[in-house]
């Protein structure tokens, strides 16, 4: 039983490998890149809504204030 193989086919199949790895690694690359920048929204949405509840200032009495 022959069991050679054409090297033109094993050349082919580290080609197409090659890209397969490429096509996944721009898949995590670009995934990662979605989940970091809608993490960073988030948190800028987080912040600014943190702010609207401290605009309003609070009263402060001073020991003065209590004197009079």
């Amino acid at each position: 039983m022959d069991k050679s193989r054409n090297k033109n086919v094993l050349f082919l199949d580290g080609i197409l490998c090659f890209f397969k790895w490429l096509k996944r690694s721009l898949f995590i690359m670009i995934a990662a890149f979605i989940i970091g920048f809608s993490n960073a929204f988030n948190d800028e949405s987080k912040s600014v809504s943190d702010i609207r509840n401290f605009d309003q200032q609070e009263q402060v009495i001073s020991e003065e204030d209590l004197k009079e």
